[in-house]
């Protein structure tokens, strides 16, 4: 099963092709319906199929894009409205991308002890590297830098999840032969993390009709 879903996903990047690339890392940069640890390796996978590793380089160049492109609604939204109109978007539409004001305050302050240095390895770490860009528009980082470090950080995190999906081709076979055994557990922690995400949108939009009631 496992390796019919790879094989399903490797069909799908090669037919969707950079723009599929571009626009799935925006919309994992705004709200993370697959995450980059998925899509990324699988565009790997279906570059070594070609066997050009300079695709590679061009799919990481348009993820990074895709990623940056991602950010700039937080950007903007905290660099004119981070006294009203980010709290009020936030309250009303934080639940659908799993963001709280408690999250921004926690960007804020790795900001604050990190400053331009954070948001360039935030596109590092899963967690943070969206939530950065909140703290970087309060502050009214300046655009150039901003764009500098996100891109270089994006562009350095995507070409080693995708460089890894690459090598990984050559033993894939080898990989789902030790995987098969306990395929099944593997998709059913596939399917509660998703279930996990789906009922926290749902706690998350119960909360905020409760406070508005």
């Amino acid at each position: 099963m496992l390796e019919q879903i790879t094989h399903l996903l490797i069909s799908l990047i090669q037919q969707l092709g950079y723009v599929g690339v571009f626009t799935a890392t925006m919309l994992e940069s705004f709200f993370a319906p697959i995450p980059s640890e998925v899509v990324l390796p699988t565009v790997g996978l279906a570059a070594k199929q070609s066997g050009d590793f300079s695709i590679v380089v061009i799919a990481s160049v348009v993820a990074a894009l895709g990623n940056y492109v991602g950010t700039l609604p937080f950007y903007y939204i905290a660099r004119v409205g981070a006294d009203s109109l980010l709290p009020r978007l936030i309250a009303k539409y934080g639940a659908f991308i799993l963001i709280s004001m408690d999250d921004v305050r926690k960007a804020e302050k790795l900001f604050a002890r990190r400053g331009k240095l954070m948001v360039f390895t935030s596109r590092l770490i899963p967690a943070v590297r969206s939530l950065i860009a909140f703290p970087a528009g309060i502050s009214k980082m300046h655009f150039g830098e901003y764009t500098l470090f996100t891109l270089l950080g994006s562009f350095i995190w995507n070409l080693v999840l995708i460089a890894v999906g690459f090598v990984a081709y050559d033993y894939m076979n080898s990989v789902f032969a030790i995987l098969k055994p306990v395929e099944n557990l593997v998709l059913v922690i596939i399917a509660l993390a998703i279930a996990i995400y789906t009922y926290k949108v749902i706690r998350n939009i119960i909360k905020i009709r409760k406070a508005q009631s």
